[in-house]
């Protein structure tokens, strides 16, 4: 599990910050990927996103995952978004519920 917040690029004259958590992880070692979901709104809309990292990328003390893609188009427009997951947060169910009870 590992924690991402950043902000998207700007598109009708704004941007969004993207704030969660990723979900499930498949795979093994230095094989696996995550999958993420979340909303972010701003004034008066909301996007949704969804995605898989990508592979892990090996840092000094962990691993990071590349998040990339667009949020859903609302208010007839939409933001793509590119950046990193933080390193490692969390590596099983007790650690990973302590960790969103304390995000919520």
């Amino acid at each position: 599990m590992h924690e991402f917040r950043f902000d998207t690029d700007p598109s009708n004259s704004h941007t969004h910050r993207l704030v969660g958590y990723t979900d499930y992880m498949f795979g093994i070692g230095s094989l696996h990927f995550h999958f993420y979901c979340g909303t972010t709104s701003y004034l008066t809309h909301t996007h949704y996103f969804t995605g898989t990292t990508g592979l892990p990328i090996k840092t000094s003390r962990g691993h990071i995952h590349k998040m990339q893609g667009y949020v859903e188009t609302n208010n007839y427009h939409k933001h793509k978004y590119s950046n990193f997951t933080f390193e490692d947060c969390a590596y099983n169910t007790d650690k990973i519920s302590k960790v969103r009870e304390s995000y919520i």
